[in-house]
């Protein structure tokens, strides 16, 4: 069975909580957020075409991803995002 639902789902929960927060952020993490929404987007596109099938790359490139974007929140939020 696929984890791609699950991940996508995943990757907009988290996506969803830094766009919230970026309206607070000086323009540096504004910019840094613009660079990280542009890496969930194509990869987000490159689930959603990839179907059922998820290669060990996509899989790396989303777990990278998804601790950067952490991170940025972790650095740039006052409150914890959510656990997903």
């Amino acid at each position: 069975m696929s984890n791609t639902p699950k991940i996508s789902e995943s990757l907009s929960t988290l996506r969803d909580e830094a766009c919230v927060q970026a309206h607070l952020l000086s323009m540096d993490a504004r910019e840094r957020w613009q660079e990280l929404e542009t890496k969930l987007a194509a990869l987000e596109t490159k689930l959603d075409q990839g179907g059922a099938k998820l290669s060990d790359s996509l899989a790396a490139a989303e777990h990278e991803l998804e601790a950067k974007v952490r991170e940025f929140l972790k650095t740039h939020v006052k409150t914890s995002p959510p656990v997903i």
